[in-house]
């Protein structure tokens, strides 16, 4: 029996959506320790904590007493690496996509006179020298993301019509 945690309660919207990707992937969860929902409720638990790296993430599953209540997965550091490479990124992408399609988005009136007002950000993240990939320049090695956020889309917050931006 679970028992009801905020926990779960955010991932409640996520839980149809892991489960039928997993039930396609046949006997996933009897071959892998990180099957793909485990690997899913680990990952999402790190972010929620705001955990940086897997290694943290690793200790802090073995030592945290939510951990244990939410029934975490314990996993080495290495375990991790094979189950990101295992699973196609469109799966992960079409679990995204279903997630949204259920956000209820809102037109801010004021922002229609706008029209339609786009921001943009190029930023620049370094990259390891081993990563030949991401040659940025001939001296160093780096990823280049561009990110367009359309300000006339919003997401409807908790309380009522409070638009979030």
């Amino acid at each position: 029996m679970t028992t009801e945690t905020v926990f779960n309660n955010i991932t409640a919207p996520l839980q149809p959506y892991l489960k039928k990707e997993a039930d396609q992937l046949h006997g996933d969860s009897l071959l892998y320790k990180l099957s793909l929902y485990f690997l899913t409720m680990n990952l999402v638990y790190a972010i929620i904590k705001k955990i940086p790296s897997i290694a943290l993430l690793v200790t802090g599953i073995k030592t945290s007493p939510d951990a244990l209540e939410l029934e975490l997965v314990q996993a080495s550091a290495s375990m991790y690496s094979e189950p990101l490479i295992r699973y196609d990124p469109k799966l992960f992408q079409r679990i995204f996509m279903a997630l949204l399609e259920q956000l209820n988005f809102l037109e801010v009136p004021e922002n229609k006179a706008l029209g339609r007002f786009i921001l943009v950000d190029g930023s620049i993240f370094p990259a390891f020298s081993t990563m030949a990939w991401a040659c940025y320049k001939s001296t160093n090695n780096a990823i280049k993301m561009h990110l367009a956020f359309e300000l006339n889309h919003c997401l409807s917050g908790s309380c009522g019509s409070t638009a979030v931006c």
